[in-house]
Order: structure tokens, then C-alpha cells, then sequence
């Protein structure tokens, strides 16, 4: 037996409003989070959000919020808040670390449980991609 489990961090539908995301846009370089995301990182007007990449394990992300990072724009989109940064380079060094750089976009979850003062980015499976 083969069990697939439908749970929230692979059924698209049930993250919008429940899990804290990200969404790296590779075309674009766009770097999007959601509201839960924003009220993860408490995130204001002009905060800054800075990524971290681990150097003994290329594939797993950071990110915090930090004066040394991106400035954020938070933008309310027909009643829906998000926050983004532009950086076509920090998209492409993401995506290529993870072996992505097929796809125009992919959502990953982002960990509410800080390590090393950081919230990991759930970077093995793609919530939704293009």
C-alpha cells in the first residue's frame, strides 16, 4: 500500500489562509509573502526581510526580518495584503539551488518555528508551482 496524504502544505486550496508562504517569481524576480507570512515576521511599511542560505546544505533557506536586508513593499491587492521585494538574482540563486529554474514561480511554506533566530523556508516540495 501507498498512502498519499492531503494535507495543508500540499493542497494548494487550504494555504492561502492558514500557512504562512513564500512565492519566488524566476521571470519577474519577484519575492512574495502572504498576509500569515507578514504577521509571522511582523512585518511593517519599510521593515526589511534578509535571506539566509545554509553553506553545508545548499538547498535549505532562511529568512528574517533584518534592517540589512530588502526593503519590503506591503501593497493591499483588492483586500488582500502582501509584501515583496524585487530581486531577480536572489530568485535565480533560490530556485537554481533547488534545482527549479524549469519553473516561472513556486509557493513554498515557511516554518513558524525559528531556528537560529531564523524561519526556515520548506524548500523540498513546491505548495504550488508554474
Amino acid at each position: 500500500m501507498k498512502l498519499h496524504w492531503h494535507i495543508v502544505e500540499n493542497t494548494a486550496s487550504n494555504v492561502r489562509t492558514v500557512v504562512s508562504t513564500i512565492c519566488i517569481n524566476l521571470k519577474t524576480g519577484r519575492i512574495r509573502l502572504n498576509p500569515p507570512a507578514i504577521d509571522l515576521l511582523q512585518l511593517k511599511p519599510k521593515d526589511s526581510i534578509a535571506f539566509a542560505q545554509d553553506e553545508e546544505n545548499p538547498t535549505d533557506w532562511f529568512l528574517k526580518k533584518d534592517a540589512k536586508g530588502f526593503t519590503v513593499t506591503i501593497k493591499n491587492d483588492r483586500g488582500t495584503l502582501s509584501a515583496y521585494i524585487n530581486s531577480k538574482k536572489l530568485a535565480y540563486n533560490f530556485m537554481k539551488s533547488i534545482s527549479k529554474t524549469e519553473l516561472e514561480y513556486a509557493t513554498f511554506k515557511i516554518i513558524p518555528e525559528m531556528k537560529d533566530e531564523c524561519y526556515p523556508i520548506l524548500t523540498a516540495h513546491p505548495i504550488k508551482s508554474r
